[in-house]
């Protein structure tokens, strides 16, 4: 008598329905995997995004700002659920001197790639791997012209110093968090007293005001501006010490042609 071979019959449909489990998996966690690096992108960028946003809200605000005055901020410290950067303050140094001190958010570990976000100076400068770019320029220079009588006759220069004067710190979170930003001084250092021009040259020299990391992108800035300024206002420009030099219409001359003004506003940032 011959008996049916079951084990035969039996096997094939049992690896079969097997190998398309395991294919199935397979497939599942293929695509788990992209979702997952995909929803960290857009996590990542939204972070990014949201920081430069912040920076240059404070910026803007703080160029505003009067003695006494405060505002606070909201930074996205973090991407999804994990902290994605660090905020730091490093005020200049040393105490009481020139520098401008900054505000940064350096990125971590994103698969976007790192970024760090600073602000210094009133400038919102941003550091990648195509390395620094000034992505918003500072209210710190503006010449414009003055008529006496429908007729151009000086100039006026306006310089606007912004410090970060508090003590450092250091902090990462998975969370949003507040800054809270406070204006403790805000006044004109140099100002024409009697109305009339008070300048026959200016130089503002920021090498000593800016960090060393941050001097090239601060000399671009200042190349910049030169060219965009007409040539009878005589501007100069030393890129080696980050000195620019403004000796106005008269040539030679002993007769002030510059109403100067130079504001100088300190500021400390912590937490709202």
């Amino acid at each position: 008598m011959n008996l049916p071979n079951l084990g035969g019959a039996g096997v094939s449909p049992i690896f079969g329905m097997v190998l398309v489990i395991g294919i199935f998996t397979g497939l599942l966690v293929i695509l788990y995997s992209a979702y997952s690096a995909g929803s960290s992108k857009t996590e990542e960028a939204k972070l990014l995004a949201s920081v430069e946003k912040a920076f240059i809200q404070l910026k803007e605000a703080v160029e505003r700002m009067e003695n006494g005055g405060h505002f606070l901020v909201d930074i996205k410290m973090n991407a999804g659920g994990w902290a994605g950067g660090t905020l730091a303050v490093k005020p200049h140094e040393p105490p009481g001197g020139d520098a401008y001190g900054w505000l940064e958010f350096v990125s971590k570990n994103l698969q976007l790639g790192d970024l760090t976000f600073i602000f210094e100076g009133g400038a919102v400068i941003e550091n990648g791997k195509n390395g620094m770019e000034m992505i918003s320029p500072p209210a710190l220079i503006t010449i414009s012209e003055v008529e006496e009588e429908n007729v151009i006759r000086w100039i006026r220069l306006d310089v606007h110093h912004i410090q970060v004067e508090n003590y450092s710190f250091q902090m990462a979170s998975n969370r949003p968090k507040t800054l809270r930003v406070a204006c403790t001084y805000d006044n004109y250092l140099v100002y024409p007293e009697t109305g009339r021009p008070n300048r026959t040259e200016v130089t503002i020299d920021l090498g000593s005001r800016v960090a060393t990391e941050t001097r090239e992108v601060w000399k671009s800035y200042l190349e910049s501006l030169v060219t965009t300024l007409p040539m009878y206002y005589r501007v100069s420009l030393d890129p080696s010490s980050l000195t620019l030099t403004v000796k106005g219409f008269r040539e030679n001359s002993d007769i002030a042609d510059i109403f100067y003004y130079e504001r100088l506003t300190k500021i400390t940032i912590g937490m709202g």
